[in-house]
């Protein structure tokens, strides 16, 4: 009795007791988290890095994040701009995020039942100078959390989180042998959850240059960890080293938002043109890290399956279709299975396949399939992959319009050739709707005014097909084309916009064509001079079902003149050349004085 009333006289003393009874309960949601059956359930964790300035930046990402509830909240460090001072953290996180964090004692509101705001330190957190390791102390006092408070652990689900001090002014060093690096080592080996994520905030590789820190290339993937998450650098950027993910997400509010230098060679997504936070959505069987900008735009998707194959490609070729996938761990073989409908039910295709790669021949040109596979281990046959789908078609020609060479679910398109003016445009990386190949349409062909393709072809009919998405103009009636066909007009103010439904909207305008003279020339050509002509990637394919002639041409007039008549007509797009016929009675018997007309 005696010590408690010596305690609750002392201010610090006051305050341990207060964070030991917070992390009591802590550990009790920690248990509960822990316990059997909740590993099997599935989590969210909103994940922000570099956000501490108050500002309508950091509102808007708060904003984001609160839409999707989250189980938690983890931070990839600089909490608390521009000093890690206690006169501005509450300013900077509690009056966004007060309703996560347990105890909370700011003026915000009321804070959470159990702590669900776990951060990471960054080196605003400590006052932006080193040595400064004293600077840390408002960071301190404001939160509770485990261990040290500078590094520590937590599950959620089926998820093990381990939040490291990147600073050089961790007292427990940050060098991959250091006390720290030991703590993580030991922990992870530990671990039973089936996802290990590790964050911090100096990111060990980005396309930023100066904010590369190679002291935290410690070997993360070899101690058992499942993906690295950092900040740092004011960027969104993914890295894959050896398939592993380390990815940087400093996009959290900090006005401030970097540009990116040498580029890493084996960076796969990057992303600076707005601010943001990374969705992390876990289950027994698969963990994904989405980052979506504060408006909601989803710029980059990875997803880690246990046990199950993934990746699923298939590529169509002329009655076949070649499927490849990434091999799960433990597999000793793999099952094909087909259907000729989305989600099945599927059919297993012949024997076990010991590789990775599988060629479905016999199949029915035009006919769509649906594949999936599934990994044989010693505890037995795994869950589905992704579903991938592909249409065998006959031999043709695909160009990736303002393109490199892309492997589609049709077949592959080469790089962008055969054209005369215009060049290549890159959109910025958004969703393309109604389509299996979104990245087709982010890079384009484009003119001010028209460009033109020659494409060689064996004489005979053929199905053009133009591909086309609008990813600039907002309205209908903004961008209108005219495309040609072998000198003839086949569309007139084509609207891309109106054609598709809206904006990043896939369409494919399928167009009878044939070839003459060993080739069909295309043309498209803006109608406008405020906006240009675009196009995404062009399919010649051989219209195997072209058994009737042509259609008649239509809107034909003529123009009388002494002792002549002037014609002219809409032209038939399968029409090679043309015969005009005369006759002196309406309806009646024509004969024909021309004949082979272009």
């Amino acid at each position: 009795m005696h010590r408690r009333l010596n305690l609750a006289r002392d201010g610090r003393t006051q305050n341990t007791v207060h964070k030991l009874v917070a992390a009591l309960i802590l550990c009790t949601g920690l248990l509960m988290a822990c316990a059997p059956g909740a590993r099997s359930q599935t989590v969210k964790i909103a994940d922000i890095g570099d956000y501490g300035l108050a500002g309508q930046p950091e509102a808007d990402v708060a904003n984001l994040v609160k839409s999707w509830n989250p189980d938690y909240i983890i931070t990839n460090g600089d909490n608390n701009y521009p000093s890690g001072a206690s006169g501005t953290i509450d300013a900077n996180i509690g009056q966004y995020y007060h309703s996560y964090i347990m105890p909370y004692t700011g003026k915000y509101g009321a804070g959470a039942s159990v702590n669900r705001f776990f951060p990471s330190i960054g080196n605003h957190d400590y006052g932006d100078k080193v040595p400064n390791a004293g600077a840390i102390a408002p960071y301190l006092k404001y939160f509770t959390l485990p261990n040290n408070e500078r590094y520590y652990d937590f599950v959620a689900g089926p998820v093990h989180f381990f939040s490291l001090d990147s600073d050089l002014n961790e007292a427990d060093g940050t060098s991959s042998s250091s006390k720290q690096a030991l703590w993580l080592k030991g922990k992870l080996a530990a671990a039973t959850e089936r996802w290990k994520v590790v964050y911090f905030h100096h990111t060990p590789y980005s396309s930023g240059g100066y904010f590369v820190t190679s002291y935290m290339r410690w070997p993360f993937q070899a101690w058992g960890a499942t993906a690295v998450v950092c900040g740092h650098f004011h960027a969104y950027e993914r890295i894959m080293k050896s398939g592993f993910p380390y990815i940087t997400n400093g996009l959290g509010g900090e006005p401030e938002i970097s540009s990116f230098d040498a580029i890493d060679p084996d960076s796969v997504v990057r992303y600076n043109s707005d601010f943001g936070a990374m969705r992390i959505t876990a289950s027994a069987g698969s963990i994904a890290f989405e980052f979506f900008t504060r408006f909601g735009l989803l710029v980059d998707s990875y997803t880690i399956t246990s046990g199950i194959p993934t990746n699923l490609t298939a590529t169509a070729g002329d009655k076949q279709v070649g499927l490849s996938w990434t091999g799960a761990t433990g597999a000793t073989s793999y099952n094909v299975k087909r259907a000729t409908t989305a989600g099945g039910p599927y059919t297993k295709l012949g024997s076990s396949v010991t590789g990775a790669t599988y060629t479905n021949t016999g199949l029915t040109n035009g006919t769509t399939y649906y594949y999936v596979v599934t990994a044989n281990t010693t505890a037995g046959e795994s869950g589905n992959s992704n579903e991938a789908q592909a249409t065998p078609t006959a031999p043709g020609l695909r160009i990736n319009a303002g393109g490199d060479t892309y492997n589609g679910t049709t077949g592959t398109f080469v790089a962008d050739t055969s054209f005369t003016g215009g060049g290549p445009w890159l959109y910025t990386t958004r969703p393309i709707a109604n389509t299996n190949d979104p990245a087709l349409y982010l890079d384009v062909h484009a003119a001010d005014t028209s460009f033109s393709y020659s494409l060689a072809a064996a004489n005979g009919p053929y199905i053009l097909k133009l591909h086309f998405a609008e990813c600039t103009q907002t309205a209908a009636g903004v961008r209108l084309l005219n495309i040609t066909v072998n000198g003839m007009r086949v569309r007139t103010n084509y609207d891309i916009f109106a054609t598709a439904g809206g904006m990043n909207i896939a369409v494919i305008e399928s167009i009878p064509v044939t070839a003459v003279n060993g080739k069909v020339d295309l043309t498209i050509a803006s109608a406008l001079t405020t906006t240009g002509a675009v196009l995404a990637a062009l399919e010649l394919i051989p219209n195997t079902n072209q058994s009737s002639p042509p259609t008649a041409p239509t809107g034909l007039t003529g123009t009388p003149a002494p002792q002549a008549a002037t014609l002219s007509w809409q032209p038939s797009a399968l029409a090679t050349s043309y015969s005009v016929k005369r006759s002196g009675l309406s309806g009646g018997q024509y004969t024909t004085v021309a004949s082979g007309l272009t």
